[in-house]
């Protein structure tokens, strides 16, 4: 069974962070800034479309307004956090804790701090946190998102598609107390 400290996973994190961000718990005043996150995670996706930007706006609207009230009803436990920077929600964190497993159930960064290593980085900082309560680490990823190949690098593994979704698993890393240690790391008796 996993032990979660919350508030030691939480330094974790914010350790993750440059100083500029602040991780905070989620209130009800952030969700208009998560819903622009939403939409901002999304804007390349729907820019194909041909709608009219009113269109694309109740759309993406709807849906973050869908996927809020599942989490809520899906996950009630689950920790909810904010990523802030000095212009509103930079970003969000929401995860799971199961039983046995740690659940990612989303990770998503405003477009001013993607490709500066920041979500590899929370991700580490989470499967940290898995392994040190000897928990499994899920979560599900779209087929297409680039992110997938970072999810495979951090030792998830497909486990079954289910609609647009892979389900991907990372066992613990846990180390053997009968592991040999490393050949390089035994100490050799000097010669004299």
């Amino acid at each position: 069974m996993c032990m979660h400290d919350v508030s030691s996973w939480k330094l974790s994190l914010q350790a993750a962070l440059p100083p500029a961000l602040v991780l905070c718990t989620r209130q009800e005043t952030h969700l208009d800034g998560l819903a622009a996150l939403y939409a901002d995670t999304r804007a390349e996706e729907l820019a194909t479309t041909s709608w009219p930007a009113a269109q694309i706006a109740t759309f993406l609207h709807s849906q973050f307004s869908a996927q809020h009230q599942h989490y809520l009803q899906h996950y009630p436990n689950a920790q909810w956090w904010v990523i802030e920077d000095e212009l509103g929600v930079a970003g969000l964190i929401y995860v799971s804790h199961g039983v046995d497993e740690v659940r990612l159930m989303e990770i998503a960064l405003a477009r001013r701090w993607r490709g500066q290593g920041l979500g590899r980085r929370l991700v580490d900082a989470i499967l940290q946190h898995a392994d040190e309560t000897a928990c499994a680490a899920t979560l599900h990823v779209e087929a297409n998102n680039f992110a997938l190949g970072m999810y495979e690098r951090s030792g998830f593994s497909k486990v079954e598609q289910r609609g647009p979704y892979w389900f991907m698993r990372r066992p613990a890393q846990t180390a053997s107390p009968l592991a040999e240690p490393a050949a390089d790391a035994v100490q050799k008796p000097s010669v004299s």
